[in-house]
């Protein structure tokens, strides 16, 4: 059964908004600025038993803040170890600014409450 978790956040008088869907076999999280929008795409496959390194990663959309999608896909597909799509809709921050929010979000998203579908 799918799952499904919200996380806003402020920052000065920007929202920030994650939304987490899990189902089965892959997590697909949303990292959005203002209104929930498709951003830079990556995805993640974790590293399975015994095998060493980070995740396999790749952007397959987009190009803003693409280091940084890639990484919160490979910190998603380790934590749930399922393969992991994370989008980043960022409009006017970037940079370490940037990092630093979507972190927070991240973070934020990982410990909400999820409920069924």
């Amino acid at each position: 059964m799918a799952k499904v978790s919200k996380f806003e956040l402020l920052s000065g008088e920007k929202k920030f908004t994650a939304v987490k869907l899990t189902v089965e076999n892959a997590v697909f999280m949303l990292l959005s600025e203002d209104e929930e929008s498709l951003g830079t795409l990556a995805v993640a496959i974790p590293q399975k038993g015994g095998m060493l390194g980070p995740s396999i990663s790749s952007v397959l959309l987009g190009n803003r803040e693409s280091m940084l999608t890639r990484m919160l896909a490979e910190r998603l597909a380790h934590l749930t170890g399922k393969m992991s799509l994370v989008s980043l809709f960022a409009r006017t921050v970037y940079g370490m600014e940037a990092a630093k929010l979507y972190a927070k979000l991240f973070d934020g998203v990982m410990k909400a409450e999820e409920r069924s579908l």
